[in-house]
């Protein structure tokens, strides 16, 4: 089992194979956020990132979602390192402005 001190979380894509965030969770420890792309095998990516055996865990998020995969790493990791807080607390608050506005225009 992998225990590299200097890796805190892994994001991995599930592809054509979509075996990868599977293969790495059940090398590693440490968290696992896996990514399904549509362009592999589409709805079956997901699947597989989500139907992973009892101690063996994955998360995943949405289709083609890297980015929520990597604002999950960094809340992880802002666990363990503070000064990430207020970069997030930033970018959480433009997202936040950005979606109003583009609801208000499609209103």
């Amino acid at each position: 089992m992998t225990r590299d001190p200097a890796t805190d979380v892994f994001i991995a894509t599930a592809g054509l194979s979509a075996a990868l965030p599977g293969a790495v969770a059940a090398r590693t420890a440490k968290p696992v956020l896996g990514v399904p792309l549509h362009r592999g095998l589409g709805p079956d990516s997901l699947l597989s990132a989500v139907r992973m055996p009892p101690g063996v865990p994955v998360t995943a998020v949405g289709l083609d979602a890297a980015e929520n995969a990597a604002r999950l790493a960094t809340e992880i990791l802002a666990l363990k390192y503070p000064e990430l807080g207020p970069a997030l607390d930033r970018y959480r608050a433009r997202r936040c402005e950005e979606s109003w506005a583009a609801a208000g225009s499609h209103a």
